[in-house]
């Protein structure tokens, strides 16, 4: 089952503020760690990625690095608690052929800039469209979607857009791998409201609501040997 997930953290890359930016990036609905979504362990999960600007703009494309799981890392290939990692474009957004490109890295970057390095980088073009504002009507650009292991620890897990991936935000790592947009006018400022979802335990039936199961399946056994009596 998909969980689309809402409520999540306004938490800002590097210097740049939202007050002062053209274009917006938000995960979820970009309100924060604080109300994070509950997502028991072993579901599937997809989170929406949105954007919006501030000032007139229309988008070309784009290069979107994320940082999962908020660790400043590339992405770890042996971790077995996310899975069956996977971009889809959102119905009705930016996308126009049904198809996003979608990229891993394992680089574990820069020390002396941590959080600055990134687990996925999604990148699409389409024909120049205008950004809404405010961000209430936020333009869809993909879903983010992964499983969830039966044993993932609980506790809450950051997904955030990484606005710069060398702390500087004006040159990459490496080769295609700085978040960039294409825009008019050709140069904007851009930032991030990012999210967070809480991995929860799957909930455990009351007392009262195993003895009411129980009762139903003793009445259902008592049917069927009334029923095989009189046969």
């Amino acid at each position: 089952m998909f969980k689309q997930l809402l409520l999540m953290s306004a938490v800002l890359i590097g210097s740049v503020q939202v007050s002062s930016a053209a274009i917006i990036v938000v995960v979820g609905n970009g309100t924060g760690q604080l109300n994070s979504v509950q997502v028991t362990a072993g579901d599937t999960v997809s989170i929406p990625f949105a954007i919006y600007a501030d000032t007139p703009t229309d988008l070309t494309s784009y290069d979107i690095a994320i940082d999962f799981n908020g660790d400043g890392d590339g992405f770890d290939a042996a971790s077995s608690s996310f899975s069956g990692f996977s971009v889809t474009p959102i119905s009705g957004g930016f996308n126009t052929d049904g198809s996003v490109n979608f990229t891993t890295s394992t680089a574990q970057g820069n020390d002396a800039f941590p959080g600055t390095n990134y687990d996925f980088l999604v990148s699409d073009g389409a024909s120049s469209t205008t950004l809404p504002s405010p961000s209430g009507t936020a333009l869809g650009l993909f879903n983010l979607n992964f499983n969830t292991a039966l044993g993932t620890a609980l506790g809450i897990y950051d997904v955030e857009f990484v606005v710069s991936t060398n702390g500087f935000g004006d040159s990459p790592i490496g080769p295609g791998t700085q978040s960039s947009f294409v825009t008019t006018p050709a140069v904007q400022p851009f930032a991030a409201e990012n999210g967070s979802f809480e991995i929860t335990a799957a909930a455990v039936p009351e007392p009262g609501s195993m003895l009411a199961l129980a009762g139903v399946f003793a009445a259902g056994g008592i049917r069927q040997l009334r029923r095989k009596k009189r046969a």
